[in-house]
């Protein structure tokens, strides 16, 4: 039996003019998913 959890993150980020937030927050999911794997996280859609 698998178990299961929901974790709801937030994130302020601040950044300088020409960042882009969204790019930063895609590459964080994707370190989190390599992490963890596809498998048991999946935060496509969310970000």
């Amino acid at each position: 039996m698998k178990a299961q959890i929901k974790i709801t993150l937030t994130l302020e980020l601040e950044a300088d003019t020409g960042t882009n937030l969204f790019d930063i927050g895609k590459d964080l999911a994707a370190d989190i998913q390599a992490r963890y794997g596809h498998k048991e996280l999946n935060l496509d859609g969310y970000i």
